[in-house]
């Protein structure tokens, strides 16, 4: 992507323990010119290979109706996907989707009528095809395999409990729930049973973030990344099997995992250091081997980019914000 010189901050290298800090400069901001993308933004935010970014935005009086838009990297709005106006689907939210490397577009949808159905449209917002779960789950991640099979991180209500407990699962391209995936052992065989999941430590417990992360690895698995304070991540493929496991440890001691995705071939893990306040005084971006999980590098970034991360890319990090009723693209260069 191309954008103009906003700022230059200085770039200094600082040693922490066996892995090296870069920080690194802003080097741009493109505002969108399409006035009606001035709201405030929700997430996921995520990118393709051709450089556009896909989000959803707050809109009122439903949140939940908002359709995922997609922007390209100069910041023009070039497709949409939308979901209130499906046949035989009452109107509902979007809890997750993920994005294929064609621009596909799958959508994990929760109606009025606790149903959850999975929404697959093409890239020019198109809806192909809509399946419903024969388990309603309250979905946080979403991964689509290549034979079809659908993996879902998110919960499951309990009516008599008033609760909802965490649930992933593996469905087929029908909609039925092939297993319940259990996450407490590094490794379970295929198996159509179900497994109960132990009681999660209370930073994975308590976090917003303890369904999950699901994001695209090396030969097609599944990677999803729990926790915040102590991240753990899975390798699923698609049986559903949990193939391996490993932690991520935390670039420093005061800050905590906000999201996962993928820059240069490696995982890339977003961290922020927030104060009581929720004041936002660090970020750093950390580079992961996917076999071993040790860190390559660690980048800091500049504050202005806050909270909204999109992806990484062989080149830049890059960032979706919104400020004084307009949305804007950040780009941070990887050196």
């Amino acid at each position: 992507m191309r954008v103009s010189l906003l700022t230059c901050l200085a770039v200094t290298l600082v040693t922490v323990t066996t892995a090296q800090v870069f920080v690194i400069p802003l080097t741009g901001v493109r505002r969108t010119p399409t006035a009606e993308l001035a709201r405030p933004l929700g997430i996921p935010v995520r990118c393709d290979d051709k450089g556009n970014l896909y989000f959803r935005g707050y809109q009122f009086p439903n949140t939940g109706l908002a359709p995922i838009v997609r922007l390209s990297s100069k910041g023009d709005k070039n497709g949409e996907f939308s979901t209130p106006n499906i046949e035989g689907v009452t109107p509902g939210e979007v809890y997750s989707y993920d994005l294929q490397p064609d621009g596909t577009v799958f959508a994990l949808l929760g109606d009025s009528k606790d149903d959850s159905y999975l929404l697959k449209f093409n890239t020019t917002g198109g809806l192909v095809s809509k399946v419903r779960l024969d388990v309603p789950v309250h979905g946080y991640g979403l991964f689509v395999f290549d034979n079809g099979n659908a993996l879902v991180s998110g919960g499951v209500f309990s009516k008599d409990e008033g609760k909802p407990h965490d649930f992933t699962a593996l469905f087929n391209a029908s909609g039925k729930m092939i297993r319940k995936i259990g996450l407490h052992s590094p490794a379970s065989p295929p198996s159509t049973e179900e497994s109960i999941e132990p009681e999660l430590p209370p930073d994975v417990r308590d976090s917003t973030r303890r369904f999950g992360d699901l994001i695209h690895g090396p030969g097609g698995m599944a990677y999803m990344v729990r926790g915040r304070i102590r991240p753990q991540v899975r390798v699923i493929d698609s049986l559903g099997r949990v193939t391996r496991s490993f932690p991520l440890k935390p670039p420093s001691g005061d800050v905590q995992l906000e999201s996962a995705s993928v820059a240069q071939g490696l995982l890339l893990g977003q961290f922020l250091g927030t104060d009581k306040e929720g004041n936002l005084f660090k970020a750093l971006y950390a580079l992961y081997d996917f076999e071993t999980g040790e860190i390559r590098r660690i980048y800091g970034a500049p504050l202005e980019t806050g909270f909204a991360f999109a992806c990484g890319t062989d080149d830049n990090l890059v960032f979706l914000t919104s400020k004084d009723q307009r949305l804007y693209i950040t780009e941070v260069p990887l050196h």
